[in-house]
This record gives C-alpha cells, structure tokens and sequence, in this order.
C-alpha cells in the first residue's frame, strides 16, 4: 500500500500529524508512507517515520514526483487550494479529507471519501487520526513520535531548562519581564542554566532581547542560530520546557521532556501535550498569566528533577 499524507499546515500541525505515520504501519507493515510538506517544514523531515518526502514549494521536482502516481489513496489534512490541487494529480482511487471542506469549490469533483470529524471537540491528533477511519482503522490518543538519535551528543555539560518565549502570533507573547522574572528565579533558586529559543523574525528577536536584558544572570540564546532538528534535540535533553503554545509544546510531548504551556488566546482542549509531564497555565490573555503560577508549575514539575 502506497499512501500519500497531504500536511502543508504550519510546522505544529506536522508535529501533531506523526501518529498518523505510526497507526498506517500499524494497519499495514509493508506500507509505504509519502508526506507532502511545504518548505518550512522540510528541514524537520528526518525526524519523521515516512519513506518519501515532497516539498511543494517553488521547485517543479516534487510535481514531477507527484505525477509518477501508483498511490493507492490520498489523506488531505490541509484542505486549502494547492492540497487540492495534489490530491487531484495523485490519481489515487481513495482521496480523503473532512466533510467540512465539502462546500469550498471543486472539492466534490476530486475527494472520493468524507470523515465527519468536528475539530472544535476534538484534541488535533485525534482530528488528524479521524482521518483514516475511511480506510477503516479507528484509533485514539496516539502519542506523537520522532525519530531522534540515542547517540547524538548531549548539549550543556550541566541540566537546563528552555524558555520558548518566540511565537508568530502576536497575541500569544508573553511579556518579557515575566520571562527574565522567571529566568533569574530558576538560576538562582533552582540552579539551572536556562536557553532561550525562538525565531528569527524581527519581533521575535525584539522580545527576545528585551528578556535578555531584563534577566540577572546570562542566558543561553539559541534563537535563530538552530535547526529544527536541533531545537528537538535540545528540547529532547532539557529539564523542563516552558513555552507558549507553539511547536516546542508539540516536540516535547513527542520526546517525553516536562512541559509548561502558556495558554491564553488558544484552547489547550485541542492542542496541550497529553504524554509528557505537563502543567498547563491558562488565563484568559496572555498579561493575566502570572510569574506566580508558572514558578508553581515549573516546580511540580522539577521535584524530583529529571536532572
């Protein structure tokens, strides 16, 4: 069996799509497994449990790959044009998508099977696993799994914990004498390096700077200067996590590493790790979250210390 998985979405969304890989080699061990990915989530591909990787971006060398066929059916989680459009030129006979997508144009001449799947009640891995109840498998709460090595080196000679305080929504930022609060109390009374991670953007580097220079002691800044395979890794080797809800909160519940998730704008029901160590925090917006709360979740979750 030959499957083409349609995952175009933002790099968390990929992250959260992975125990689709491992429930298809459950339905089918000799199975075949072809992800279609968009360029930013390219250079996180060999973490995953696939067999073939597409990047639709700019370059024809995917289409060309695309048109060779011999897919024995299609799972478009997407559900935007160009997924559309892959779905169409896989020629696959089983095309399969959500039965929310139906009334959008063209989507009725090309998907062959609709999954009702209502994405508002249900946790986004167990949307995306819906997906292959088309192909007759039902399944829930499949953890997330990457494919990280055991050999690889370990990253700071002493334990640390990673504050991911980068995010591309504006509204998810946590402020950044908060985070330098945090900081200066996890070296000083916990007696933890701490890394700071995020993007490269512009206003995320901003923030970034801001906590620097806020906080007491020196900080460990990884922003920008790392690979997603190599913030996994990091995050695969730290104490704790604390994040903002991001595609850090999604790699750490895949490696098992404690996480705290910052919650405000967005619904932890879809999207909080479920199989790592986890304190959720949750107020309403993000400058309702208090240092207090989330010095108390990262110390339930540091005693006893993974260190």
């Amino acid at each position: 069996m030959r499957i083409l998985v349609v995952q175009l979405k933002r790099l968390g969304d990929l992250v959260l799509t992975t125990p689709v890989f491992s429930e298809l080699r459950k339905m089918d061990a000799a199975v075949e497994i072809v992800l279609a990915v968009a360029p930013p989530s390219a250079e996180f591909t060999p973490l995953l449990d696939v067999d073939e990787i597409l990047v639709f971006g700019n370059q024809i060398t995917a289409w060309t790959s695309l048109l060779r066929g011999g897919f024995d059916a299609c799972l478009d989680f997407t559900g935007n044009d160009r997924s559309l459009l892959i779905s169409a030129l896989s020629r696959a006979p089983r095309r399969i998508t959500y039965s929310r997508f139906a009334s959008k144009p063209f989507r009725k001449w090309v998907y062959s099977d609709w999954v009702n799947s209502d994405v508002g009640k249900r946790h986004t891995v167990d949307h995306h696993t819906d997906l292959l109840s088309a192909l007759g498998w039902t399944t829930e709460s499949v953890p997330c799994h990457l494919n990280l090595s055991p050999q690889r080196a370990r990253k700071l000679a002493h334990p640390f914990v990673i504050l991911h305080a980068g995010t591309a929504r504006h509204e998810k930022y946590w402020q950044a004498d908060r985070w330098a609060e945090v900081a200066n109390w996890l070296q000083r009374e916990k007696k933890l390096a701490v890394v700071l991670t995020g993007g490269t953007s512009a206003e995320e580097q901003l923030h970034l700077q801001q906590i620097q220079a806020a906080a007491e002691g020196e900080l460990h800044d990884l922003s920008g200067k790392i690979h997603l395979k190599d913030l996994a890794e990091w995050i695969a080797d730290a104490a704790l996590l604390c994040s903002v809800d991001s595609v850090p909160i999604h790699i750490a519940d895949a490696v098992r590493t404690p996480v705290v998730a910052l919650f405000g704008p967005t619904d932890p029901r879809h999207w909080r790790p479920r199989f790592a160590p986890c304190e959720v925090v949750q107020q309403p917006t993000m400058a309702t979250i208090s240092t207090d709360e989330v010095r108390a979740a990262m110390g339930r979750l540091l005693a006893p210390s993974r260190s």
